[in-house]
Parts: C-alpha cells; structure tokens; sequence
C-alpha cells in the first residue's frame, strides 16, 4: 500500500494536483472491494478525515497462525488513529463476502445502521450487464442514498 501510495501522489504532484502536505487529517478516503481494504489500511495507519469501504474491506488470515478473529492481523493491531466516528461502510446482503465484511466491521468497531449500512438483495442491470451484490454498491444509482448515509457524515 505504501507503495501504490507514494506512486500515486508522485503521479498527482506531476500533474499538479495540490494536496495538504503530510496531513492526512484533512483527506477522506475511500474505496470498493480491494481498494476498500486500502482505504481502512489508510484510515487506520495514517488518521485521516473520514474513510469510507464499499463492499470491503477484509482481508485474509495467515493460512500457517490463522489468529482467533480469522482476519489478518493488520486489522486487530494497533494503530486504530482514525476513529470509528470517523468511518463508514456499505454492503450488499446479497454479496458472495457478506458475512466476511460484516465480521470485519465488528472487529473494526462499526455499528449497523451508523457507521455501515447495507442493501438487501441488490442486483442491477446497467441495460446490458447484469451487476451482482458487490459491484451493486458503488454501480447501482437506486443505492446512492445508502452509499451517502456511509460516506458523506
């Protein structure tokens, strides 16, 4: 992650993008599935403004010391600097890693229905592609009020 990071700010800083310098405090990130995951990591290791996980995040235990919350262990060690008050999340009941979110954001410490919020059995169709639960989160506009309630408080 740090890498991807510290490419992508070059990438901004060459294309004259201004960011606060070295204030995390003042950025929200956020992100689906995969980027979900690195928008916590983000969250959690950088203390920023506000992050928000479509669809995520999780992440898989160590196969050889798997641990008791069947998570990787980045989640449960500290640093924790951006508060849950200051997180969010949206997911798809009908989602294939539904269950593993939702264990995720009780170790993390969201509540339902304040900081994460969910769809049931959401499926959409863009006209010709039929979108499933996971990618109904950030592609279905009917869930655009659910996505607000977790991202934008």
């Amino acid at each position: 992650i740090d890498f991807r990071l510290t490419s992508l700010l070059a990438y901004l800083d060459a294309n004259h993008v201004a960011l606060p310098p070295s204030d995390w405090s003042k950025l929200r990130v956020s992100g689906h599935s995969q980027g979900a995951s690195m928008a916590y990591w983000l969250a959690k290791n950088r203390g920023v403004r506000f992050g928000c996980f479509l669809g995520g995040p999780f992440d898989a235990p160590d196969p050889v010391n798997p641990g008791p919350d069947r998570i990787a262990d980045w989640f449960t060690t500290e640093p924790h600097l951006t508060p849950v008050t200051r997180l969010g999340a949206f997911v798809a009941n009908s989602d294939d890693n539904y269950q593993q979110f939702v264990r995720a954001y009780g170790i993390i410490g969201l509540t339902r229905d304040r900081e994460w919020f969910e769809a049931n059995q959401a499926t959409y169709s863009d006209g010709a592609v039929a979108i499933d639960g996971h990618a109904a989160t950030v592609k279905d506009p009917a869930l655009a009020g659910l996505r607000a309630k977790a991202c934008f408080r």
